[in-house]
């Protein structure tokens, strides 16, 4: 006998089994791969969906994962895949859309307001001689810690160096690494 969970009607509408599907005919949502899959929180369309609807399918789909129900490298490229066409279309409609109010403006449960954005100042036009003088000694320094930097980032090993303007020698340790591994998906 089939043991299963059926969500309530108010959350996603995903039923999870305790069996084990055939994983090479269904898709990311648990349907069959010849459908394109959709979102499927009670026929509602992405559109629609609430904030926290869709971060309970987020932890679904992560679930399913982790339970060896869907393929995570799949799920890795259809995340990926839709992080490229959303930031592709968010990119494409900046200065097209347009809000019918200049006000804050509700639509869909999201909150939509007009702001600034993207404003860059450029001191170096003030004439402000205290400014100019600091901004100077920082591009240097900056130019300097970077040449630095990258005699310091091969090494491996303490390392003895030597103080180029007093003879002084000292030893250096290498340079801490921090982070891990990631999936890199590139579309082709």
């Amino acid at each position: 006998m089939k043991k299963s969970t059926k969500l309530s009607e108010s959350k996603a509408n995903i039923e999870i089994s305790s069996k084990q599907p055939d994983l090479s005919v269904l898709n990311l949502f648990l349907e069959e791969k010849s459908e394109l899959p959709i979102i499927p929180i009670n026929n509602k369309s992405l559109l629609t969906t609430t904030k926290g609807e869709l971060l309970e399918l987020n932890s679904k789909i992560i679930q399913n994962v982790n339970d060896g129900v869907i393929d995570g490298v799949d799920v890795k490229i259809f995340a990926k895949k839709g992080e490229m066409f959303f930031k592709a279309l968010n990119d494409g409609l900046k200065g097209i859309v347009k809000l019918p109010q200049e006000k804050d403006y509700k639509r869909h449960g999201c909150n939509l307001s007009l702001r600034n954005s993207g404003v860059v100042y450029n001191y170096s036009v003030c004439g402000h001689p205290d400014f100019d003088e600091l901004n100077f000694n920082a591009t240097d320094a900056k130019s300097k810690l970077t040449e630095l930097q990258a005699k310091l980032k091969p090494i491996e090993k303490e390392t003895e160096f030597v103080n180029e303007d007093t003879g002084e020698t000292f030893m250096v340790q290498p340079p801490a690494q921090t982070g891990g591994k990631s999936i890199v998906v590139k579309i082709e």
